[in-house]
């Protein structure tokens, strides 16, 4: 493209259309726009006398820090805004246009004082350099992006919320622990027999109980089929480990 020559001097270029406002270039949004925070209004000017492709500067503030905008395309208009400052470069102002006739109500709680904040005063709105073309008659009452919560818009007035693509990210979950685990079922318990101990007749002919006869434990109890049949010393059979098929005695 075209260089031009400009000469760095200490007083600002004239305001775009004489009045306060934010610039509006014939391509917006593009990257190569760049954005130098912390520039005093004539360091921006300065920044863009150096830049061959620089069309314009736009200064404001965010807060107590200033933001210089240096505009690589041509501006074709400004939004009339206060506290807001678009300056075209010496030379290049064969395609500014004029103010744009579309115009900008504050929602409550946004100050319109131009120039840096005092302490004793809230810091001035700062919007965005990169603004939308004024929009045809039929989409006026849009939603201007570029606000941080409900606003007005001048034709209607009306309040409109904020635009769902630029709320801010929900927040996330917390890290709560794992569930815990239900306890392990239990097998049902079986019910119990109330077992006896009777002894057969040679056992009470000879004087022998149950629970002084280990011979019945290795030798009959359920290894007899006598035995098993008439459950002889049962209780002290399941005692000692040689108990009945199907046995399950009570605790004594």
């Amino acid at each position: 493209g075209r260089r031009h020559t400009c000469v760095m001097s200490s007083t600002l270029w004239p305001l775009a259309g004489n009045a306060h406002g934010a610039c509006l270039g014939a391509a917006l949004n593009t990257p190569s726009n760049d954005l130098l925070p912390g520039l005093s209004e004539l360091s921006c000017q300065d920044a863009c006398v150096t830049d061959s492709l620089c069309h314009a500067t736009g200064f404001s503030y965010l807060g107590a820090q200033t933001q210089c905008r240096l505009f690589k395309s041509p501006v074709v208009r400004t939004l009339p805004m206060s506290g807001v400052s678009c300056r075209l470069k010496p030379g290049l102002s064969s395609s500014y246009i004029g103010p744009s006739s579309m115009s900008l109500s504050f929602g409550p709680g946004l100050a319109q004082a131009p120039g840096p904040p005092t302490p004793s005063s809230p810091p001035p709105p700062q919007l965005p350099w990169a603004l939308p073309p004024p929009p045809p008659p039929s989409a006026l009452s849009a939603t201007p992006w570029w606000l941080p919560g409900p606003v007005t818009t001048g034709l209607t007035g009306q309040a409109r919320p904020r635009p769902p693509h630029l709320l801010p990210p929900p927040s996330p979950p917390p890290n709560l622990p794992p569930p815990t685990p239900p306890p392990p079922s239990l097998p049902p318990l079986l019910p119990c027999t109330e077992c006896a101990d009777e002894r057969n007749k040679w056992m009470a002919t000879n004087s022998l109980t149950c629970h002084s006869f280990p011979y019945a434990y290795i030798k009959l109890c359920k290894w007899d089929a006598e035995w098993a049949m008439q459950k002889f010393c049962q209780r002290s059979c399941f005692d000692n480990g040689a108990g009945y098929g199907g046995d399950l005695c009570c605790a004594s």
